[in-house]
């Protein structure tokens, strides 16, 4: 029994003894495997680190493409607005250019007919006042280019209080529906600035107005002054101490937050097709910044809006333009005309001639030069289009300067920026006349060309 239970025991010993042994391999594979764990877990990590990184990266370039994408479409968007700006510009340059030809005739009868009346004669005044409308239907011409042309035009001190009376009462009798509610400052509330394109900025924000109170509705205008210090709480960067205010308010439809976002781009507009141009508010903003001025305004859907301009107040005083007798300068010189319109060069011959000038006309550049040849010596001075079939008046100039390099030439245009679109610039000033043009206008400038020693005109 002893040697059976001591065989038992050892059995029990060893069996022991080899539980022991593989427990041991147990924790040491344990070990093994939660070490391969911790690694594999640490690969995850770096590979979750490497995947975040990837993702981001990822988010970064298709945000960038994003972006590059929206500044294409911008850019386009912007190419195809200067587009339509630049065929604009060059629709209105012909339009004024045959326009102010029109004025030019009917101009220069008129002044033919002062010429032989009396200032006391009543239809003296009658003639007068037509040389007024004609003038503000020349600067009609510059409206139509006051969108794309950028410039202040002619600045002198203007009463914006009497300019809004003006307007408004130009207005008014064409909105009946609108009754006008006006609130004028004290003095003049004088502003330096273009009477064109003032009298734009006024037309188009009363009739951006009217076209939001298709029913009729109430019209409110105040005119004002503001300090420095007030335009600056209202958030806008003044450079003066004051300026002159004005506020045009509707109690129309107003406008959503939408329209509100787009109201001055180019061309925008709510009106249906063929009713709007989205010019108005656009070349509102533009010709009040190129014043120096602001322009702000809120609007409540249902209920109105309102817009603010704030125009650098004038410490100029205003000059009263009395009616002037125009006085004429005449000569017995010789002058060449040169123009493609009949009317114009008829009435240009017969203006010349009742200022005692010998005049030869030619109706386009090839008989100028023909002319010229033939008359080599004896033209005091050439009166020139520039706008004309065929050969141009720059072409036409060129080559009356290659014949006789003093040439004197007055040139003329019914474009107001014929000087910039032919190459120009480096003309004189002096050497030029807008049409249409007054006798008066006409006579100094000839005389002036004329009595010059040199043909200035040749550079």
């Amino acid at each position: 029994m002893e040697q059976t239970r001591a065989i038992f025991d050892e059995l029990e010993r060893r069996r022991i003894q080899e539980y022991i042994f593989n427990l041991e391999d147990i924790q040491d594979t344990t070990q093994d495997l939660i070490s391969e764990q911790k690694e594999l877990e640490k690969k995850v990590e770096d590979k979750n680190l490497e995947l975040r990184k990837l993702k981001e990266k990822l988010k970064e370039e298709l945000s960038e493409r994003k972006r590059a994408e929206t500044e294409k479409k911008n850019l386009e968007y912007q190419f195809l607005q200067s587009q339509k700006l630049e065929a604009m510009g060059k629709l209105g340059g012909g339009i004024a250019h045959d326009f102010n030809n029109i004025l030019t005739a009917i101009q220069g009868n008129i002044s033919l007919m002062m010429m032989v009346t009396d200032p006391a004669d009543p239809n003296w005044r009658q003639l007068n006042n037509i040389e007024n409308i004609i003038e503000r239907g020349s600067r009609l011409t510059s409206q139509i280019l006051g969108y794309v042309r950028k410039g202040k035009g002619e600045i002198r001190p203007l009463s914006l209080n009497r300019l809004v009376e003006e307007t408004l009462d130009a207005f008014s009798r064409t909105r009946k529906q609108i009754v006008v509610r006006k609130t004028l400052c004290p003095g003049s509330a004088c502003i330096n600035a273009d009477l064109s394109q003032m009298e734009q900025v006024l037309v188009n924000l009363y009739i951006n107005a009217a076209d939001a109170m298709p029913d009729g509705g109430d019209l409110f205008l105040e005119t004002g002054y503001i300090s420095h210090d007030d335009m600056t709480k209202r958030g806008l960067h003044p450079k003066q101490r004051r300026y002159v205010s004005l506020t045009i308010a509707d109690n129309g439809v107003g406008m959503d937050p939408n329209t509100q976002k787009r109201i001055f781009e180019p061309f925008f507009t709510t009106k249906k097709r063929g009713k709007g141009t989205g010019f108005g508010l656009s070349s509102v903003l533009g010709i009040v910044e190129d014043h120096g001025g602001y322009l702000s305004f809120y609007s409540v859907e249902g209920q109105g809006t309102t817009f603010e301009v704030y125009l650098p107040e004038s410490e100029e005083v205003i000059k009263e333009q009395p009616i002037e007798i125009e006085t004429f300068v005449g000569g017995t010189e010789t002058i060449l005309v040169v123009d493609d319109e009949e009317t114009n060069i008829d009435v240009i011959l017969r203006l010349l001639q009742a200022l005692g000038y010998q005049v030869v006309t030619a109706m386009n550049g090839e008989k100028a030069l023909a002319v010229f040849e033939s008359l080599m010596g004896s033209v005091d001075l050439v009166i020139l289009d520039l706008i004309m079939p065929g050969m141009g008046g720059a072409q036409v100039c060129e080559r009356l300067r290659k014949i006789d390099p003093n040439v004197k030439v007055l040139f003329m245009s019914g474009c107001e920026t014929a000087f910039e679109d032919f190459g120009l610039n480096e003309e004189d000033p002096k050497h030029y006349i807008q049409k249409p043009f007054r006798v008066g206008g006409l006579s100094r400038k000839v005389r002036e060309l004329i009595d010059t020693e040199k043909g200035q005109a040749a550079k």
